[in-house]
């Protein structure tokens, strides 16, 4: 069963230079949803939602603590089905 975990990232000067979220989902069969973001090239947080299997996000989260991120959470854990279509997209004003 596909689950949602949400984690607090907090990246340095070297990682948020990098694309290290796009290579841990093409290294991982897990989903990432960037819910919010402060970053700059010094470094920031990161609150990001990683969607797939429990044993999947485990290996994505074990890999990112290996580069130097730092992972607070999970903050949320929630059991759902992915559709991963958006069914509508809508802009904040």
């Amino acid at each position: 069963m596909h689950v949602t975990l949400v984690y607090q990232v907090a990246v340095n000067a070297t990682l948020a230079s990098s694309p290290f979220l796009s290579m841990v989902a093409k290294q991982f069969a897990v989903q990432i949803v960037l819910r919010q973001a402060m970053v700059s090239a010094a470094g920031g947080t990161l609150e990001c939602a990683f969607i797939g299997e429990q044993d999947e996000i485990n290996r994505a989260v074990a890999y990112l603590q290996t580069t130097g991120a730092g992972l607070t959470g999970p903050l949320v854990v929630k059991d759902i089905l992915v559709n991963p279509q958006l069914s509508s997209v809508a802009r904040g004003t």
